[in-house]
């Protein structure tokens, strides 16, 4: 299961769920970690909360409004 701690983790979550439409259980599920995991609420809780994943994808969508 990918490390949530690790900034690569974080970026590829970013890129994912930016470019599937915002889906969040398929851009877990795309980054490697299980489909019963990503259907989770928790997961969706605690990933997207994270503020390496917030700011990876804060840097995203500020590069797509330019």
């Amino acid at each position: 299961m990918p490390n949530i701690k690790d900034k690569s983790t974080c970026d590829a979550i970013a890129r994912e769920f930016c470019s599937n439409g915002r889906n969040k259980e398929q851009a877990l599920i795309s980054v490697g970690y299980t489909k019963s995991y990503a259907r989770s609420g928790y997961a969706h809780t605690q990933i997207y909360a994270n503020p390496g994943v917030k700011a990876a994808i804060a840097k995203i969508d500020a590069k797509m409004a330019k």
